[in-house]
């Protein structure tokens, strides 16, 4: 984003923006999926420059369909790109310079996927508690034959060890998908992705010059 940004300020069109930062990422001596994906966007968007389809156009089509295999890169590939395109929307028809739109839009991305990568840190000890809590009986089963006793004898012979065996498999269920529910709820709380936000908001000013993200609307 902030190397569109100073193509465009330096009087680039679009299309020779977007071929240039293809090149740019095309001689990384080390490509990521990531910068080949990203190197395919903005030589599509380039394509369709020159032949005079709008770049929001072309963003909007491949926003539709991302590529990436993993669910929260698809959403994120899919949120900047539809943001990218209400950048150009934005620019073209209140004429606010879509270099400071884009500036703007690269600093509340990187704040966003800061924020969920921290969000995500937060989460890891939530899940593994859930796994480790998921294991314990077991792990008990086993501690118990490590002492000699017979804890699989107690429960499946014995009234007493039968109905301790019952309660507890429903206590184990209950905790599971109670503690899975409260991480699902945090996950879903946390996922706002870029893009999402955009949608819900009305910006302050459609004219405004350093639009954040979520102030970036049709």
């Amino acid at each position: 984003m902030r190397q569109l940004a100073a193509l465009l300020q330096v009087g680039r069109t679009p299309s020779s923006a977007f071929e240039v930062a293809a090149e740019s990422l095309a001689e990384s001596p080390d490509p990521t999926p990531t910068g080949r994906r990203l190197e395919d966007v903005c030589r599509t968007v380039a394509r369709g420059s020159t032949v005079g389809r709008a770049p929001s156009q072309t963003m909007r089509k491949l926003a539709a369909d991302p590529s990436s295999d993993n669910r929260r890169l698809r959403r994120v590939e899919r949120g900047v790109l539809a943001d990218l395109a209400r950048c150009w929307e934005v620019s073209e028809r209140t004429g606010a310079p879509l270099a400071a739109l884009l500036e703007g839009l690269a600093e509340a991305t990187e704040a966003d996927l800061d924020a969920a990568a921290a969000r995500e840190t937060a989460l890891a000890g939530s899940r593994a508690t859930v796994r480790i809590l998921t294991w314990l009986p077991v792990l008990a089963l086993g501690l118990g034959y490590l002492i000699g006793a017979d804890p699989l004898r107690t429960l499946l012979a014995t009234p007493w060890g039968i109905g301790a065996g019952l309660v507890g498999a429903v206590l184990t269920v209950i905790g599971r998908l109670w503690t899975g529910r409260m991480v699902r709820r945090a996950e879903g709380a946390a996922h706002t992705s870029p893009g999402e936000p955009a949608r819900r908001r009305a910006p302050r000013s459609s004219a405004e010059p350093r639009l954040g993200r979520r102030e970036v609307t049709a």
